[in-house]
């Protein structure tokens, strides 16, 4: 027997299981985004209408101090009796915002910056770009912090500092699809029939810039979250009343041993946000670049 006929039946085996891999993988990517967007609009409606999701009142003070999870406080109270559920639910109007915020700042201005440099090329490139080299070597929390402690707590400062902090990966993933999609034959085509450079950057360059940047942007939400949460924990957060996830989580700290579930519960939905968030950025990654996919 030949070495051909040999081995000719084994490749039905081998597109068959790599058929199962793919459907295993597909159904398990399914199963985790549609577990992301059951967790994202959990969190969305806790943020449009807190009082139909909430248990309690944020601001409820009740006798049970520091009691454990329990049919009548389903995450437990905290040091002063208000339940931790309903802290969760309000708080999380607060994050989604600055995290939205964050994203629209960081984004718009470094979309703006890569564009340019981009476009423009020449000096202006390099000068933009050597401030966007610079920016990147100070840690975005670093950065954030600096911003926050200077302008003082507020939303709004918050947001601003979260923002400037994660600009420069946008400029510089702008400027790298503007020269790749600057260099492409249909650029020269319209340049060649008297295409002006608003039209070429209107109807050519940026349309081709959204998917990447729509996906970044997507994963950026969660970074902004984790990065307001940090901030919020150390204290140079909004203060307010009702405390967002990051001052809950640091207000168990001195009763971790007695009340775990004030920092536990706090950690687990800033975890699931986040995770949420990037599983919902991977996917959109699949859609809008096929590319990309292995």
């Amino acid at each position: 027997m030949s070495v051909k006929s040999i081995a000719t039946p084994v490749q039905p085996l081998r597109i068959k299981r790599r058929a199962e891999r793919r459907f295993r993988s597909v159904k398990s990517r399914h199963v985790l985004l549609a577990l992301s967007v059951s967790v994202l609009l959990f969190i969305l409606f806790s943020a449009v209408a807190p009082g139909w999701m909430a248990s309690h009142s944020p601001t409820e003070m009740s006798e049970s101090i520091l009691a454990s999870p329990s049919a009548g406080h389903l995450l437990g109270t905290d040091q002063y009796g208000r339940d931790i559920y309903s802290l969760l639910v309000y708080g999380s109007r607060q994050s989604l915002l600055i995290g939205v915020g964050s994203v629209l700042i960081g984004g718009l201005l470094g979309s703006v910056l890569g564009l340019t440099a981009g476009y423009r090329g020449g000096w202006l490139d390099s000068l933009i770009m050597r401030f966007v080299d610079m920016m990147m070597t100070i840690p975005g929390i670093l950065f954030a912090i600096l911003i926050s402690a200077t302008l003082g707590p507020s939303l709004k400062n918050m947001i601003l500092a979260v923002g400037l902090s994660t600009f420069p990966g946008y400029a510089r993933m702008m400027r790298s699809q503007v020269l790749s999609i600057k260099s492409a034959p249909f650029i020269d085509a319209a340049s060649t029939i008297g295409a002006s450079h608003f039209m070429i950057l209107r109807r050519h360059i940026v349309p081709n810039c959204l998917p990447p940047l729509i996906v970044m942007a997507t994963i950026g939400t969660g970074t902004a979250v984790l990065i307001s949460t940090g901030l919020s924990f150390l204290g140079l957060g909004v203060i307010r009343e009702i405390p967002d996830w990051g001052y809950l989580l640091s207000l168990g700290r001195s009763y971790i041993s007695v009340a775990w579930w004030i920092s536990l519960f706090p950690g687990i939905f800033i975890s699931f946000l986040v995770i949420s968030i990037n599983l919902l950025g991977d996917e959109l990654r699949n859609l809008l670049e096929p590319r990309s996919r292995r």
